[in-house]
């Protein structure tokens, strides 16, 4: 068992999440003069602002875990790969939200970091931690294209929008009406997939790259603490 103080920690760093969120809404919408649908507070990064806030108050292991799962290894994998990009993460409309957004980033790799360090989860025998983690995602990403398939889909009809030209339209960037958002994923899907069959060729590959990402996040993280742990015991021993 861990001590609430750490839980009250990644609870209020899901506080810290959820203020920067609510002043970046505010600001986009009074520089606007209307919301941007493609600020929609709810995409991969998001969802951890919004499940660090329940640490405050869960103890049941199941929530617990798909908490610390999902954390640990997916928001962690979202948060790094905002990085991988110069541009995005550099170019936006404003440098206020430019700021934000790499504030934002950043303090979600390290909630990410601190989660694994803290509840030791840098070990592959957590894997059912991951598997939680991945299963709430899983079930999130299809509430993203019920979304993506109704909501989005009646927006672009009623404002005649060609959100193609945008990835950033549509939850998780996985709408068929946008192109492609993701590295590798890119290079096998080059323009957007409007076609039932090409879109659930996406979406399950989709599921598989981030399935991948988070195994790897857990490895890493698994490889990182042995190097440590052998460097500490060659320190103690010379």
């Amino acid at each position: 068992k861990y001590g609430r103080k750490t839980d009250f920690i990644l609870g209020f760093l899901g506080v810290g999440l959820v203020s920067l969120e609510i002043f970046k809404q505010v600001f986009v919408s009074i520089e606007n003069g209307g919301y941007p649908i493609n600020y929609i507070p709810l995409q991969i990064c998001s969802l951890a602002e919004y499940l660090l806030l329940l640490m405050f108050f869960v103890k049941n292991k199941i929530v617990r875990n798909v908490v610390l799962g999902f954390v640990a290894f997916f928001a962690l994998l979202g948060g790094a790969m905002y990085f991988v990009s110069p541009s995005s993460a550099i170019v936006t409309p404003y440098v206020v939200i430019t700021f934000h957004a790499i504030t934002w980033h950043s303090t979600l790799v390290f909630t990410g970091v601190f989660t694994i360090a803290a509840y030791k989860l840098a070990d592959l025998k957590k894997w059912p931690v991951l598997l939680s983690g991945y299963i709430f995602w899983v079930a999130m990403t299809l509430v993203a294209v019920i979304i993506n398939e109704t909501a989005l889909k009646e927006f672009v009809i009623n404002n005649n929008a060609n959100p193609a030209l945008d990835p950033e339209y549509g939850i998780f960037y996985i709408s068929r009406f946008a192109e492609p958002f993701y590295p590798v994923l890119k290079i096998f899907f080059p323009k957007h997939v409007l076609s039932d069959g090409i879109y659930t060729v996406y979406y399950f590959s989709f599921l598989i790259y981030f399935g991948l990402g988070g195994c790897l996040m857990l490895v890493l993280s698994w490889a990182i603490r042995l190097f440590i742990n052998k460097v500490i015991l060659k320190n103690k021993t010379a």
